[in-house]
């Protein structure tokens, strides 16, 4: 009997068993990716996602591909597969077929054909600098040159051919050691949104100089660049139609050519002294570029705009605060020898730069929107005071700034400005910061 009874408890068992595994009609199987997946030519790895519910843990559906270029199928809490290169000039169509029990759903995996490549650039040198973060992602901004005998500034162009990248990537600089470009593969981004993983298409392109002194401009209009560690491939559809190729190999170290240039740069011979009304003031805005909690300006004085004409300074100085307002870079500034020395209240000496650019502080003359390249100087040393006051018609503000200055070679430079138009202008968000960084340049 006691036999008998077991026996009867065993089919218990087995009917319970046999009803788990069998028919699940309350499983649900729900594709939770996209039906279509586009892979480019050179492969990769991709992902589909789903939802199995209803069911035991560690129940995982089948998944099988209906070709032999899609490998490596694995299931688990989502489905992995790789997809392999094509070679050809066609594109390719495959699929993957996923199924539990009587439920299932099948994913088209579309190839573009390889491109045939115009163009086989090698580059030799590898120039550039790193912008810090782009404010609209919060990405981190370098800038990329590849070029056959290198550059000594992000603007200089000698006998060359220059690809220029303005890349986008989660991964800031090191505060210590050489800069170096991240390792990422990067896409390009038609709209120049800043976002990770990107290169941006406003100021990325094909730059080539000739003897002849013309030059020719070729932008990207789709592409990817793969930076890894000792080796940099990229392939790009130009906007002539060429499909160029551009290889790499060595450091990913960013900086430019080092030339030396030696002053003294002034054209002044004498002590010169002004006094100016009617004047026109500009402040451009850069945010806390030198990263000391203090807003950077650059400030900009003429006697005359439409066109511009006469004396006409520029200082690059940092305010006692943060803040966006004109009224915030008012003060008293004195001079300091270099951006490295950067601190509140202080403007930075004036200085030329590789390729001849006047930076940070300087007097020039114009004539009909011109400099005239043989006059005024770099301001090394003194003060500078920026004041707003009410005019002394009371219809307006006025804005003065003071001088008491040196060049270069020795010579005073001391005068006033005095005028109601403060023009403002907000370059964190200009290409000019970016093209011409704190040169003289006129808007």
């Amino acid at each position: 009997m006691k036999r008998a009874l077991f026996f009867i408890a065993m089919c218990a068992v087995a009917l319970v068993s046999c009803s788990q595994e069998g028919d699940d009609t309350s499983a649900l199987l729900t594709l939770t990716s996209e039906e279509h997946i586009d892979v480019s030519a050179d492969g990769g790895e991709g992902v589909i996602t789903y939802k199995l519910e209803n069911v035991r843990d560690n129940v995982y559906p089948s998944a099988d591909s209906s070709v032999d270029w899609i490998t490596d199928v694995e299931v688990g809490a989502d489905i992995r597969f790789k997809v392999a290169a094509n070679e050809a000039e066609e594109e390719r169509i495959g699929t993957i077929y996923v199924s539990y029990k009587k439920q299932n759903f099948t994913v088209t995996i579309k190839q573009e054909g390889a491109w045939i490549v115009d163009v086989e650039y090698k580059a030799q040198a590898l120039n550039g600098e790193y912008f810090g973060i782009d404010k609209r992602s919060g990405a981190f901004n370098y800038f990329a040159i590849f070029s056959t005998l290198g550059t000594t500034g992000l603007t200089d162009l000698y006998l060359d051919t220059y690809y220029r990248f303005d890349i986008y990537t989660d991964t800031p600089a090191a505060t210590n050691g050489p800069l170096m470009l991240p390792e990422g593969v990067y896409e390009l981004d038609p709209y120049s949104l800043g976002e990770v993983g990107t290169f941006g298409a406003e100021y990325s392109l094909r730059f080539q100089t000739f003897e002849s002194g013309e030059y020719s401009e070729t932008f990207f209009m789709d592409g990817r660049l793969t930076i890894t560690k000792d080796r940099v491939e990229g392939i790009f559809l130009m906007d002539n139609g060429e499909v160029h190729r551009l290889v790499y190999d060595g450091s990913l170290e960013l900086s430019y050519i080092e030339v030396e240039v030696e002053g003294p740069f002034s054209y002044l011979s004498e002590d010169y002294t002004f006094d100016h009304s009617m004047s026109i003031f500009r402040l451009f805005y850069y945010g806390d570029y030198y990263g000391i909690g203090a807003t950077n300006w650059s400030l900009t004085v003429m006697e005359t705009q439409n066109p511009i004409n006469g004396d006409y300074f520029t200082f690059d100085i940092i305010a006692y605060n943060d803040g966006k307002t004109i009224a915030d870079a008012m003060g008293t500034y004195e001079a300091i020898a270099s951006a490295k020395d950067a601190a509140k209240g202080k403007f930075i000496a004036g200085t030329m730069d590789n390729s001849m650019q006047y930076l940070y502080s300087w007097y020039k003359v114009v004539e009909d929107d011109y400099i005239v390249q043989t006059s005024g100087g770099p301001m090394v040393g003194g003060t500078v005071t920026l004041e707003q006051a009410d005019a002394q018609d009371g219809s307006a503000t006025e804005y003065r700034l003071t001088i008491d200055c040196v060049d270069d070679l020795g010579y005073k430079v001391q005068g006033s400005f005095r005028g109601v138009v403060c023009e403002f202008y907000d370059r964190t968000e200009s290409s000019v910061a970016k093209l011409a960084p704190r040169s003289l340049v006129f808007i």
